[in-house]
Parts: C-alpha cells; structure tokens; sequence
C-alpha cells in the first residue's frame, strides 16, 4: 500500500507537541503550590515569633537585688513554673486574666449591692437627702432612678410642709424662701404671693365656715332697738374676715396717708375714715393681690350678716365673753387702742365689739324680711337708702350699744374718730 504523506506536516508530530505543554503546565502548578506553601510557612512563623514576645512582655519577672559581698547583682525568676512550655504559659495567663476579671466583676456588683441596700436604709429612716446622693451615684442599678425621683419628691413634700409651718408661725420671710425654692411644687407659686401679702401689709384673717345662726335680737334684749330682727341666716360658702380692725399702719402701706385723729400708735384702728375710703383700701387690695384670692373671690368689706356671724362665733348671746375682757368701750378706755390686746371670740377674731365702730357693705333699711319660718341665705341690701350700716360698738359708746346684734348707719361719705372697717374676703357679689 502506498504511503500518504501530506506536505509541510509528519505524522505523530501535533501530538507531541500537545503532551509537551501539558507536561509544562503540570511544572508550573507544582512551582506555585510549593511557592504558597512556603509563604504559609514563613507568615506562620513570624506570628509565633510575635506571640513570644508577647507573652515575654506579659510575664513580669520578679527583681530580687542580692548584695553579696559587697556586689550588687539582679535576679531575674519567672512568677510560677519557670520551666513550663510557652504554650502552657499563655493558657495559664489567658485563665488568670478570666479569673481576675469575674472575680472584679463580682466585687463591683457587691459594693453596688451594698450601696443600695444602705440607700433603702436611708431611705426608709426618712433620711432622703443622703438616699437619693447614695441612689444617684448607682447609676440605674436596679430601680435606683426610679428611686433617686422619690427621694427628690419626698424632700420636696418635706420642705413644702415646712414652709407650711413657717407661714403658719408667722414666720413669712423664711416660708417664701422655702417656697421659691420648691418652684412649681403644688400651690407653691400662690403660697409666695402670700407669703409677700404678709410681708407687705401685715393682714390676718380667720376663716368663717358655713353655717346657720339666729341673726339681730329677741324683744327682751337691752339695748335692743326695732331694726334688730330676729331671722334665720344661713352663709352658704365659707369666707375669711380680718383677724384684727384695718391699723393705721396697713392703711397707709395701701392708702398712702393716714386720716386718723388718734396718731398716738400706728398699731390703733384706723379711724375717721368714710364708707368710700374703705371700699376703695377693699379694691386695692384686689387688683394689687389678685394671685392670692380664689377663684370668683375678692377683698371687701363684710355684709350685716358676715360680719354678725363672725362676732357670735358660737354664742348665742349678745356678747360673746366679759365685755371688761373682751372690748375697749366707755368704761374702759377714752380712745383707740392698740388692736388685739382684748381677748378674741371662739373663732380667734378679736376686737369685734369695742374700740372702733365698723363699716358693712349692705345699705340701710328700714324693715327687712324676718319671718321666723324661713331660713334667709346670705341676705344683702344695697341701693335702698343711699346709707350704709356700721357695727359693733366704741371706745366711746355705751354699752347698750357694744352688742353684737347692734347697727346704726350713715351716707358713705361720713366720718368718724370711732369710725373704722376690717376686711373680709368674700365671693363676687
């Protein structure tokens, strides 16, 4: 058979050629595995080169100075088991740092433990200042915020029940600072202006509760005069009335003068002033202390029948004590006097009879609704005679006329040396 030879190529040469590269390739896989391998090596080396200095910096050997004759020369030993394997050594320190971390752990959460066990002791001793510090300090362990707040409103309520007492003993300045201090803490903003009330014009009030009474005199009175009709009254709503007669003092702060024929003691009544004069003192005070009233409540001066309820207090009879104990009249004194220096009714209201005679809101009338079957709430007459009424009696007046029951009247422009008003604090009318 003829053999076929195909120009420019000998058979079996391609494949050859094919085996020689792959040959190649193969080489070249080996050289790069081995080139990877020895890298891996060399990192893998280095890093436990650096876990031995590590470990070297970590280790602190123990420096023991030996001065033996005469030559200084150091120690150095390892802490424990100089011998061990580095391995071994770093296990070791890796425990050691475990332990010591949950054992300071553990002591940080006992000494929060105790601190606040020792703040619910505190707190519960009612020494709140020192709890809350102890509270705050603990920084939201357990409830200790929660906790810290209700110290801080305990020492609130306890300084608001302070200032409380200040003002009830009279002690004004102290209680304002106590209650600046509270800021907005209840009714501490109203309590300020009070307390300033009393700084700046010295009044006093009593309070007058609600209630019934028998109002004017029976026929077999003396003294008794037509006007006095006897009738049931009911005050509906509780109002404050004047613990002592306006002073001259109080009335100048306000008024800015004095009218007063007896100048001996600013102390005295002021006296010699009209119906007018008082009901303006009355509106002063309103608009320059509104803060301090209640709601739908003002300054005035009392009706009749406010201000007869406050004179009785609880008697029933004409007077309520030993008029020599109770009252500057004729028998006992020639002028004013200095207010509160008699003894005060049931209600700690004092000089309501004697000493100077007190103007009323309501206007004068002549006959008056009396029928002893009906109860007459709150009873006010205005715009009737153009006259006002005064009560309660004088220095200078009788003692037919030092009654509770007793009323005379006069136009509001009149004016009298035994003539003065108390304020009382009233609603609307």
């Amino acid at each position: 058979m003829e053999e076929r030879v195909i120009e420019g190529k000998i058979p079996g040469e391609n494949d050859n050629k094919i085996n020689k590269c792959e040959h190649q390739k193969k080489i070249i896989i080996i050289v790069f595995i081995l080139l990877l391998s020895f890298v891996s090596f060399f990192i893998y080396i280095k890093e436990e080169g650096n876990k031995k200095k590590n470990t070297e910096i970590t280790q602190k050997p123990n420096i023991v100075v030996n001065n033996k004759e005469g030559k200084n020369t150091i120690d150095l030993k390892d802490d424990k088991n100089k011998d061990n394997k580095e391995e071994s050594n770093v296990q070791n320190g890796g425990l050691s740092r475990f332990v010591k971390t949950n054992i300071d752990i553990n002591i940080f959460a006992k000494k929060e433990e105790n601190n606040y066990q020792k703040a619910l002791k505190e707190f519960n001793k009612g020494k709140y200042k020192e709890a809350q510090n102890l509270f705050e300090s603990l920084k939201g362990y357990k409830d200790s915020l929660k906790k810290a707040t209700e110290c801080n409103s305990k020492l609130k309520e306890s300084d608001y029940l302070k200032a409380i007492d200040e003002y009830k003993n009279k002690k004004y300045k102290e209680a304002q600072n106590l209650f600046e201090s509270l800021k907005d803490y209840k009714d501490s903003k109203k309590m300020i202006a009070k307390c300033k009330f009393k700084i700046e014009t010295g009044l006093e009030f009593c309070v007058c509760n609600s209630g019934i009474f028998l109002m004017g005199s029976p026929d077999s009175e003396t003294g008794r005069n037509q006007e006095e009709y006897l009738r049931n009254v009911y005050i509906s709503y509780n109002y404050y009335i004047g613990k002592y007669e306006v002073t001259q003092k109080q009335y100048k702060i306000i008024m800015g003068t004095n009218p007063s024929n007896f100048k001996n003691n600013e102390n005295c009544p002021v006296e010699n002033v009209t119906w007018n004069d008082a009901n303006k003192f009355c509106k002063i005070l309103t608009e320059k202390y509104k803060e301090i009233l209640d709601e739908d409540y003002i300054f005035d001066l009392p009706t009749e029948a406010q201000w007869e309820y406050a004179c009785r207090a609880t008697s029933k009879e004409p007077r309520y004590g030993n008029l020599t104990e109770i009252a500057w009249c004729c028998f006992n004194a020639s002028q004013t006097h200095v207010v509160g220096e008699r003894l005060p009714n049931d209600w700690g209201i004092y000089d309501m009879l004697g000493n100077v005679l007190e103007w009323c809101k309501d206007d004068y009338a002549k006959i008056i609704p009396h029928d002893k079957d009906v109860i007459y709430p709150d009873p006010y007459s205005k715009n009737i005679s153009g006259k006002k009424i005064f009560k309660g009696g004088s220095y200078s007046q009788d003692i037919s006329k030092v009654r509770a029951a007793y009323k005379d009247s006069d136009p509001p422009t009149k004016k009298y040396p035994n003539l003065g008003f108390r304020v009382a604090i009233v609603k609307k009318k």
